[in-house]
C-alpha cells in the first residue's frame, strides 16, 4: 500500500474509532455491500473487527516512530496542560455545575474576555517555545507528506463494512478494501456506462428545458406584435 504519513496516521485514528464500535443488529441492515447472504451480520461484524484489529497491530511501530517525531518536547508540552487548566478555569457551566464542552474542548463564552487575557499572558510566557514548535511544524507538513510504501497490511472486504461507517471512516477504510475501485462502483450500481447514461439524460433534459425557454419567448413576442396592431388599430 503507497500512501503518505499523514494518511497513515488518519487510518490508525479510524480504526481506533472502530474500536470503541458495539456490536448492533441493525449495522448491516441498510448497507451497499450485500455480500455472502450466508453469513449473519454478527459474523460479518466480527469478520470487521478482526481485520480492523489485525491492521491497527501491523501499523502500530509505523505509528510510533511518526509520532515520536511529530511529539512535541516537554515544555511545549506543559503549555498545552496550562493552557488546558486556563481554559477548564473559565469554561461555562451547566445547570448541574459541570463544565461544558464540545468533544474534547472546554466551551467558553461568559467570561470569554477574562479568558482571551490570561492566555496572551501565558503565550508571552511560552512565546520561545510556541516559536520553536510553529517552526517544527512547517518542517513536519513535508515529512507528514512524504509517501511511505508498505510491505503488508490486511485487505478487508468491503462486504464486511457495516452500514454505520461516517464518511471519514469509509473514505480511509476503502485504502484496505480487498476489492478494486471498479469492483465497488459496480456492487454499489455506479459502474461507467449507468454514469455515461445518467449524465446523458442531464444533457438531454437541460436540452428540453431550453427548448421550452424558447418556444416560450418565441410565443412572447407573438403576442407583443398581436398587441402592437391592435394599439395600431384603435389608432
Amino acid at each position: 500500500m503507497k500512501t503518505t504519513r499523514n494518511t497513515l496516521l488518519a487510518i490508525d485514528a479510524v480504526l481506533k474509532e472502530i474500536d470503541k464500535l458495539e456490536y448492533d443488529e441493525d449495522m448491516y441492515k441498510d448497507t451497499l455491500f450485500k455480500g455472502d447472504k450466508s453469513l449473519t451480520p454478527m459474523i460479518r461484524w466480527q469478520k470487521f473487527k478482526y481485520a480492523a484489529t489485525k491492521n491497527s497491530n501491523l501499523f502500530e511501530k509505523e505509528i510510533l516512530a511518526i509520532s515520536k517525531v511529530i511529539q512535541p518536547d516537554q515544555k511545549y508540552q506543559k503549555f498545552l496542560t496550562d493552557k488546558r487548566e486556563l481554559a477548564a478555569k473559565f469554561a461555562d457551566k451547566n445547570d448541574k455545575g459541570d463544565l461544558v464542552r464540545v468533544g474534547d474542548n472546554y466551551v467558553i463564552q461568559e467570561r470569554r474576555k477574562e479568558y482571551d487575557e490570561e492566555l496572551n499572558v501565558l503565550k508571552d510566557k511560552y512565546s520561545k517555545e510556541i516559536a520553536k514548535r510553529e517552526e517544527e511544524i512547517e518542517s513536519l507538513g513535508s515529512f507528514l507528506n512524504e509517501e511511505t510504501i508498505r510491505k503488508s497490511h490486511y485487505r478487508i472486504s468491503v462486504t464486511f463494512f457495516p452500514s454505520i461507517l461516517t464518511g471519514n471512516q469509509l473514505r480511509y477504510l476503502l485504502m484496505l478494501a480487498k476489492e478494486d475501485e471498479d469492483e465497488i462502483e459496480k456492487m454499489m450500481g455506479m459502474d461507467d456506462d449507468n454514469m455515461v447514461e445518467e449524465e446523458e439524460e442531464v444533457i438531454e433534459d437541460r436540452v428540453d428545458d431550453n427548448k421550452v425557454e424558447e418556444d416560450e419567448d418565441e410565443d412572447d413576442e407573438d403576442m407583443d406584435d398581436d398587441d402592437m396592431d391592435n394599439d395600431e388599430t384603435e389608432r
